[in-house]
C-alpha cells in the first residue's frame, strides 16, 4: 500500500508564531523599559511603571532572585503595567533581570529585560557630630557620628589639618572615630563626609560645618609689672604666656584700668600700655588674655 504524503509550506513557521502570541494572534508580548534604575534595600510601595508591548491582562512581571517583590500589578494598556515594588531589607545587591510570564503561576517565562534595574544600600544621613567643638592640636580625640544606614566598611573623611587614626561601624545609626589635630588646622567650620563602601552603591552623606575647630585657651603665665599706682599713665606692661595669637587682647579684670592696644609680640609674649584714673580702687588686679573671636575666642 502506497501513503501520500503531503508538506504543507510554512506550516511549522505558522504553528511557531501561534505560540509566541497566543491563540488570539497579535504582536508578541516584550518588556521595553522600567520607570526606575535604582532600587534601595528597605524599600515599600515604590511606584513602577513597566513599558513594552504586547500586554494582556493574563500577563504577571516580577523580578529574578529574592527580596525584591512586584505588588498591585494593574494593566493599562498593551503597552503599559503599572505596579509597587517592595525591596527587603537584605534584598542582595546587584542587577536585577525584569521577567514577563505567561500567567499568574509563574511557571513560563516569554520575555526577559535583563539588569533591568539594581538593588542599592539606602543613602545614609549624617545627623549630628559629638563633640562637636575641637581644638587646634587636640590628639586621640573619640569622636561619635549618629545618623541612619551606616554600613560595615564606611569612612569618614575629613579636611586638611585632620588624622583619622581609627574607625568603627558600631550600628546602623553609630559610626565612630579617632581623630589628631595639627598645631595648624584651620579654624573655623569644617565638614565632616561619610562614605558608604562601594559594594551596594558607595553613597555619600556630607554633614556641612560639622565640625568647629577654634585656637587652644591662651595661659597667661607672667607681668611684667606687679605694682601699678594710682595716677600711672602708659605704663608698658608686658605679659608672658603661652597661645597668644595675633588680635587677641590683654584684659585687666577688676576695675577702671584704661588700657591701650595690644600688641602681640609672638605666641608667648604681648604688650600693653595702661593708664590708672588717680580714683581707681586700690587693691590686686587679674591680668588675663582673650582670644579673637575668629578661633572661638577663649581667655
Amino acid at each position: 500500500m502506497t501513503v501520500a504524503t503531503y508538506r504543507i509550506p510554512g506550516f511549522v513557521l505558522l504553528l511557531a508564531t501561534l505560540v509566541a502570541c497566543g491563540a488570539g494572534g497579535g504582536q508578541a508580548p516584550e518588556l521595553a523599559t522600567v520607570s526606575v534604575a535604582t532600587l534601595r534595600q528597605d524599600t515599600s510601595a515604590l511606584p513602577l511603571s513597566i513599558g513594552g508591548s504586547g500586554f494582556n491582562e493574563t500577563l504577571v512581571v516580577g523580578f529574578d532572585g529574592e527580596g525584591v517583590e512586584v505588588t498591585g500589578l494593574t494593566f493599562e494598556s498593551d503597552s503599559e503595567f503599572t505596579a509597587g515594588v517592595r525591596v527587603a531589607a537584605d534584598a542582595a545587591f546587584g542587577p536585577r533581570d525584569l521577567l514577563l510570564y505567561a500567567s499568574a503561576d509563574r511557571t513560563t517565562v516569554i520575555h526577559t529585560l535583563p539588569d533591568a534595574v539594581r538593588v542599592l544600600a539606602p543613602v545614609p544621613l549624617v545627623s549630628h557630630v559629638t563633640p562637636g567643638t575641637l581644638q587646634q592640636g587636640d590628639q586621640a580625640l573619640r569622636l561619635q557620628v549618629v545618623g541612619e544606614h551606616f554600613r560595615e566598611g564606611g569612612v569618614i573623611e575629613l579636611g586638611e589639618g585632620f588624622e583619622i587614626t581609627s574607625q568603627e561601624h558600631v550600628s546602623d545609626v553609630l559610626f565612630e572615630f579617632v581623630v589628631n589635630l595639627a598645631a595648624d588646622t584651620p579654624l573655623g567650620p569644617h565638614d565632616l563626609l561619610y562614605r558608604q563602601p562601594e559594594d551596594g552603591g558607595g553613597d555619600e552623606a556630607r554633614e556641612p560645618a560639622a565640625l568647629q575647630v577654634h585656637a587652644p585657651e591662651p595661659v597667661v603665665l607672667d607681668a611684667s609689672v606687679s605694682v601699678l599706682k594710682q595716677g600711672d599713665t602708659a605704663v608698658l606692661m608686658r605679659v608672658e604666656g603661652a597661645g597668644f595669637r595675633p588680635g587677641g587682647t590683654i584684659d585687666i579684670r577688676g576695675g577702671d584700668l584704661q588700657l591701650g592696644a595690644t600688641e602681640v609680640l609672638n605666641a608667648s609674649e604681648a604688650e600693653v600700655l595702661v593708664t590708672v584714673p588717680d580714683g581707681a580702687p586700690v587693691g590686686p588686679r587679674e591680668v588675663g588674655f582673650i582670644q579673637p573671636v575668629v578661633g572661638g575666642g577663649a581667655s
